[in-house]
């Protein structure tokens, strides 16, 4: 699943101010050590792409992001590529430090976010470092929060289940079969082997088609175009 195009996934984007926590959390989802961490602010640098298999969504891209607090021409540059993956973010993880109550900063994001008609999820971290009081933050945003703690994975489990449902409603994967087939159907595929198919594995395209097919509760038979009459016969 991970050969899937990264245009093909959903696009999760995390956002927040330098040092709150966003490499760790995208370490913390993935179960990976993807992204760098460290505690001197301004470690992300260009944004970092991590693609996996988020159940029951499907194949995703986690975007790890430069703080939007970044400073410096070199901090200019950086904030004006978030400000690029905001344009292609299906999903957008805004992430809190506790302990800040000016969210100027944060508020100005969300609008752009929010002119692009970019979900939001609202995601408080570094909880086991210190507790937060939700409801002065709540009220600032008009989107859900929760609670997290990426170094203990505290939550990272609801926080899942939060991205699933908040998910865009809209978004599928685009079919390259379904929408022409009905559930049942039979449907003859035919992949010539030529010398540029790579040996004993099929190229992505036939892959993709035979799982969509299956995706729509139809059969799939596949043959070679000098087998193809052959196949005919049988039916």
């Amino acid at each position: 699943m991970n050969d899937t195009p990264r245009a093909n996934r959903l696009h999760i984007g995390l956002f927040g101010r330098r040092n709150t926590g966003k490499s760790s959390m995208i370490n913390a989802i993935t179960g990976q050590e993807t992204a760098l961490v460290s505690e001197h602010p301004g470690t992300t640098t260009d944004p970092v792409y991590k693609a996996m298999e988020l159940l029951p969504i499907g194949p995703v891209v986690f975007i790890d992001t430069a703080g939007l607090d970044d400073i410096g021409d070199l901090g200019k540059l950086r904030i004006k590529k978030t400000l690029e993956v905001m344009d292609k973010t299906d999903l957008a993880l805004m992430i809190f430090s506790p302990g800040n109550t000016d969210f100027t900063l944060e508020q100005s994001w969300c609008q752009e976010l929010t002119a692009r008609k970019t979900p939001i999820i609202g995601v408080v971290n570094k909880i086991d470092e210190e507790d937060v009081d939700m409801g002065d933050i709540e009220k600032e945003f008009d989107f859900p929060f929760i609670k997290v703690s990426a170094k203990a994975r505290t939550n990272i489990g609801k926080l899942k289940e939060m991205i699933h449902l908040n998910a865009p409603m809209d978004f599928e994967l685009s079919t390259l079969v379904g929408d022409v087939i009905n559930p049942k159907s039979l449907v003859v595929l035919v992949t010539p082997q030529d010398i540029q198919a790579p040996k004993n594995r099929l190229i992505l395209p036939q892959v993709q088609s035979i799982r969509d097919i299956l995706d729509h509760n139809s059969l799939a038979l596949v043959t070679k175009d000098t087998e193809l009459r052959d196949l005919l016969n049988c039916l």
